[in-house]
C-alpha cells in the first residue's frame, strides 16, 4: 500500500476553552437619607405666617372672662397652621391645647433643649403653659408667637418668657428641637 506523504497534523490549541460567566450585578447604592430639617422648615413658614389675623383661632373665655374675641388664645391654633404650612404634620390631632400640645412632642420627634442649645424654628414654651411660640434666633432669646389683640395676629415678637404680657416670676420656659 502506498502511502502519501502524510497529512496535517492535529495541532494542540493554546485556547483553553474559558470557564463559565457568571454575571455580578453591581449593587445600586442605597442613597443616605438626608434628615429634614425641620426648624429651618418652621422658622420659614413662621416668618411666613407673620402679620397674618388668627382671629379663626379659638377664645378663651375661661382665662381670659374679660375678653371673649375669636383668636386671643390662638397661640397653639396659629403653630399648627405654620407646621402645615411648612408641610409638617400637626401634634396631637391638632390640638389647641398648650399642656397638650408640648406633651405629644417626644410622639412626634421633639426632644426638649437647653435654651443655649435651640435654634431658629425650635418651639418655646411659657414656663406655667399658658403660652407658646417660635424661636427667632440662635439660643432663643427672640420669640415670634400670637398676638391676643384685639385683633389677634401672629406677630409678637418678645423673650421667650412672653414678659411683656406675661409673668416673668412663671418657671423657666421650655425649648423643643426636632431630633
Amino acid at each position: 500500500m502506498t502511502t502519501g506523504p502524510p497529512g496535517p497534523t492535529a495541532s494542540p490549541t493554546n485556547n483553553p476553552t474559558p470557564p463559565p460567566t457568571t454575571f455580578t450585578p453591581t449593587p445600586t447604592p442605597i442613597p443616605t437619607p438626608t434628615p429634614t430639617n425641620y426648624a429651618a422648615l418652621i422658622y420659614n413658614a413662621a416668618v411666613s405666617y407673620e402679620k397674618t389675623p388668627t382671629s379663626g383661632g379659638p377664645s378663651c373665655p375661661d382665662k381670659l372672662p374679660t375678653k371673649t374675641w375669636p383668636g386671643e388664645c390662638a397661640c397653639v391654633w396659629a403653630i399648627q397652621n405654620i407646621l402645615a404650612n411648612a408641610g409638617l404634620a400637626r401634634i396631637a390631632n391638632n390640638t389647641e391645647n398648650v399642656p397638650d400640645f408640648e406633651g405629644n412632642l417626644p410622639l412626634s420627634g421633639y426632644i426638649q433643649v437647653s435654651q443655649v442649645n435651640a435654634v431658629p424654628g425650635d418651639f418655646v414654651i411659657q414656663g406655667d403653659d399658658s403660652h407658646m411660640g417660635v424661636c427667632i434666633n440662635a439660643m432663643c432669646t427672640s420669640v415670634i408667637s400670637n398676638a391676643s389683640g384685639p385683633p389677634p395676629v401672629f406677630d409678637w415678637t418678645g423673650d421667650p418668657y412672653f414678659s411683656a404680657s406675661y409673668s416673668t416670676s412663671a418657671p423657666a420656659p421650655r425649648f423643643y428641637h426636632h431630633q
